[in-house]
């Protein structure tokens, strides 16, 4: 996969790798376009905490240093006609600039006594104020990493205020993840991955440890969407996006802060519309420190993060060369879009590293008429190994990302359509389906294509299998498709009506890799079928209805023509059998193919499974479909 921006520009590189170490780039962007890049540095050379600032107004391509900070963790923002950095070194603290970074106030000390924690997440601008997240740890329980025990906590300062003062921060309630999630009791989802002591470290594996849930480095989001399912149309509802540490991948942890209307701010976990709490969300890269924006210009919520690779390999058999837990890859940066922060779209490969030690991770990002990038890029043995730079891997123009934006606003403006249609011309749902099969083959094809020119969309082939007229009421619907041994293609939809729902299977054949297609067979009483090829033969495996009897056709002329059904299980009044086009898998020296099977308790997950060597029009192959007890 080529990278989007695998080239980069150094802003810091430590004068001693072995002791000063780099940490936590942040990025913002100014209205005279001059950019402005934060970090902090630590390790056994370094004394005391330390951040430094840079600017470039050359759109990143060279940087000057302009000053240091006693905290850490920070991030650059702008408010008003100012230029803040807000981190804390325990405390939270913030300086401020009024002449775009060129000098600086000295350190104002927002709180007292107390011991916070963040990395240089995003910031959000609403109602005239500037919004953003700090972690306070309320407690001292957990005795090694405690991010179970942290709260993350909105924090809101009017634009027009000097924020180095600390009654100008308005603060939200305080919830830290042991107090509002029972991570023992979840269920049915893999959270927490692994056991975990409440307390303490367990070892996964020698060296390998895992700390107890919990959930931090937050970033705030708000919904705009007046559909979204968590539109606040009063503008007082934000969202909290947080990396969710259980152990395993891909998911994210969220709550939410209302404000009152006396001004005050609550933090909650939000619902769903069934009424269950939700605190985990699918999120690539949720494991792990990420970046959220919203672009006004695509109307798209943009997702910088870590992509995993391997989080299922077993802790014991990790290479030695990677970090703590599977879940902890470090080393590929991600480009992610989605209009609704649930259902994100891969967008590309930023970055990645040549080794695991070679880490591309903790990236923050601003959009600058393409997307900038600081992220730091960082030899590592975990956190303890020497970060040798902080790197600005900017994207000029880049056609790929160019691309997402323009495909996300044609779907939002077809979406939008299609939900103005959906309810006066009800056959725009046959238009949608009856391209079903196109994208089917087009998706197999994609596997021929060179991966150098993979992000070449002039090299993708897009053909059309099969049509519906709307008009004539019937429709196509899941696709099927496979490669013969000969190198010829094989697709398969259903077509018919929905009421009734008639059980007919078409197949088409290409012998030009896609790029035309014959319709070979139309056939009755086969429904929801698999096309498969087996010891020279081609088969389709589905049922005769909607939910009836399984059975099996072969062609033994590359589909040409098909035999009659065989039956291999039959629907009783107690019994009928249901599936999709899913693969059929062969192992070990079985075949196995998944259905539904409904009886009196319910729909079931079944599978059918025979000895690859019988004969598969063979009726009496083997027992009924087995369900799960």
């Amino acid at each position: 996969m080529i990278a989007l921006a695998d080239e980069f520009v150094k802003i810091y590189e430590s004068s001693d790798p072995a002791s000063v170490f780099c940490y936590s780039p942040g990025i913002a962007k100014l209205a005279s376009g001059r950019l402005v890049a934060t970090m902090d540095i630590g390790g056994p050379g370094v004394h005391g905490p330390c951040g430094k600032i840079f600017t470039s107004d050359d759109r990143g391509k060279s940087w000057t240093h302009k000053g240091d900070f006693p905290f850490v963790h920070a991030r650059p923002f702008v408010a008003g006609r100012s230029l803040y950095v807000l981190g804390h070194n325990g405390d939270l603290m913030v300086i401020r600039s009024d002449n775009e970074g060129e000098d600086w106030t000295e350190p104002a000390v927002l709180t007292r006594g107390e011991q916070w924690h963040q990395a240089p997440c995003n910031v959000h601008y609403a109602n005239e104020s500037v919004y953003l997240v700090m972690e306070k740890h309320l407690y001292h329980k957990i005795e090694v990493w405690g991010v179970g025990e942290l709260a993350p906590i909105l924090i809101r300062g009017r634009t027009d205020a000097d924020l180095t003062r600390a009654e100008n921060w308005n603060f939200a309630s305080e919830l830290a993840f042991c107090d509002a999630v029972p991570a023992e009791k979840l269920n049915y989802f893999g959270v927490p991955f692994f056991h975990a002591d409440p307390q303490r470290y367990i070892d996964i594996a020698p060296g390998r440890g895992c700390a107890p849930a919990g959930w931090l480095e937050t970033n705030v989001v708000q919904f705009i969407d007046p559909d979204h399912y968590w539109h606040d149309p009063r503008g007082r509802t934000f969202h909290l996006w947080m990396r969710a540490h259980t152990g395993g991948s891909g998911y994210a942890a969220i709550a939410k802060v209302v404000e009152q209307d006396d001004g005050s701010m609550i933090t909650m976990l939000e619902n769903v519309p069934s009424g269950k709490q939700v605190v985990f969300v699918p999120c690539p890269g949720g494991q792990m420190k990420f970046h959220m924006i919203y672009d006004e210009v695509s109307r798209l919520y943009w997702l910088l993060s870590t992509q995993a690779t391997d989080s299922m390999t077993r802790a014991e058999r990790l290479p030695a060369d990677r970090y703590n837990l599977p879940n902890n890859e470090r080393s590929r940066l991600q480009l992610h879009y989605s209009r609704n922060c649930i259902d994100w779209c891969f967008a590309g490969l930023v970055t990645a590293g040549p080794s695991a030690k070679h880490s591309r991770h903790y990236a923050s990002m601003v959009v600058d008429g393409r997307i900038c990038i600081s992220s730091a890029d960082q030899a590592m043995n975990g956190h303890s190994a020497p970060i040798t730079a902080i790197s600005f891997p900017f994207i000029p123009s880049p056609t790929f990302v160019n691309l997402c934006i323009k495909l996300a606003a044609h779907s939002n403006a077809v979406n939008r359509l299609n939900k103005e249609r959906f309810y006066m011309r009800p056959f725009v749902r046959k238009i949608r389906c009856a391209l079903a099969v196109l994208f089917a083959a087009s998706l197999v094809m994609l596997a021929g294509i060179p991966a150098a020119s993979a992000n070449n969309y002039s090299d993708v082939l897009v053909s059309q299998i099969d049509y519906s007229e709307p008009s004539t009421g019937n429709y196509v619907a899941s696709p099927s498709i496979v490669k013969l041994s000969d190198g010829a293609l094989l697709a398969s939809d259903d077509y018919g009506s929905l009421h009734p729902v008639i059980g007919i299977t078409r197949v088409f054949r290409s012998t030009d890799q896609g790029a035309t297609w014959a319709q070979t067979a139309s056939i009755e009483g086969q429904y929801w079928s698999t096309l498969f090829e087996h010891n020279g033969d081609v088969y389709l495996l589905g049922t005769d209805k909607g939910l009836g009897s399984i059975v099996i056709r072969k062609s033994g002329d590359g589909g040409l023509t098909w035999s009659a059904a065989s039956v291999l299980f039959q629907e009783t009044s107690s019994n009928q059998y249901h599936c999709a086009p899913t693969p059929v898998l062969n192992v070990n020296g079985r075949l196995y193919k998944g259905f539904e099977q409904l009886n009196q308790w319910g729909m079931w997950a079944s599978v059918i499974s025979v000895p690859e060597s019988v004969d598969l029009m063979d009726p009496q192959i083997g027992p009924g479909p087995t369900s799960p007890t």
